[in-house]
């Protein structure tokens, strides 16, 4: 909708004036909530990979697969020879996923807002954890510095093994 006068009552809608969602009075159903959350993704997807982003000095998802790529293999090794790119989100077409990582401490220590997040692993199909290996890694959409990279081997007393690098 463009304004909220525009919107109907009673049904979810996003108005482009405000930037907001109008919501229903009542409860929402999954599939509204889960209109949002697809929407919301949309949304951060075609940001990052809009001209706007780019003119912004941002990197496109192919860039940042790239990177993730390269710190890989100078951190694995041999161990990335294995690996493949997992698909985020194959019904949409995306490789990775875009997070807001505005209060990930983990991630933002130079203040970063926005991070591609990429992960490689050894199996298409995991059918027994313990034979999985994957690489972890967040690129910064503006300017693709790495932000944190870590490794997932099998498990020990039913906990993940994580590694970092």
């Amino acid at each position: 909708m463009e304004s909220s006068d525009a919107a109907p009552e009673g049904k979810l809608c996003y108005i482009k004036a405000t930037d907001v969602f109008n919501l229903p009075a009542q409860e929402m159903t999954d599939e509204e909530m889960l209109q949002i959350i697809d929407f919301q993704h949309k949304m951060a997807y075609a940001v990052a990979n809009g001209p706007q982003a780019k003119a912004a000095g941002g990197i496109t998802e192919d860039e940042a697969i790239e990177i993730a790529r390269k710190a890989m293999v100078e951190d694995i090794g041999d161990k990335a020879k294995g690996l493949k790119l997992v698909a985020a989100e194959e019904r949409y077409g995306w490789k990775a996923y875009l997070w807001d990582i505005t209060d990930w401490e983990e991630y933002n220590a130079k203040g970063g807002e926005l991070g591609w997040s990429i992960q490689f692993n050894n199996v298409d199909d995991i059918e027994n954890e313990d034979d999985l290996f994957s690489y972890d890694c967040m690129v910064d959409a503006m300017d693709g510095s790495i932000c944190g990279a870590n490794t997932r081997q099998g498990f020990i007393d039913g906990e993940t093994v994580w590694y970092e690098h």
